[in-house]
């Protein structure tokens, strides 16, 4: 399941990077103001996603929440102007 998410970190990742610069910063406001429901959608959509068919309620919470996995929460949040 890793490897998924690493999938879809990269990808994410080279989309925010082919943006304009004033692109990616009205989308990282954006972000940071809806924050908790894009995490929501994402987590809905990563559910019904075939390639996903691994993850476990328990993993899935574990995947966003630091203090079960020792990982970031800050995987998918836009670069810094």
């Amino acid at each position: 399941m890793e490897m998924y998410f690493k999938r879809m970190k990269d990808e994410w990742t080279g989309l925010v990077e082919q943006a304009d610069p004033p692109i990616r910063a009205k989308a990282a406001e954006i972000a940071v103001a809806h924050a908790h429901y894009l995490s929501i959608e994402f987590y809905r959509i990563v559910r019904i996603d075939p390639h996903a068919e691994g993850l476990t309620r328990k993993q899935e919470e574990s995947s966003h929440d630091p203090t079960r996995s020792g990982h970031s929460t800050t995987a998918f949040e836009f670069p810094r102007f």
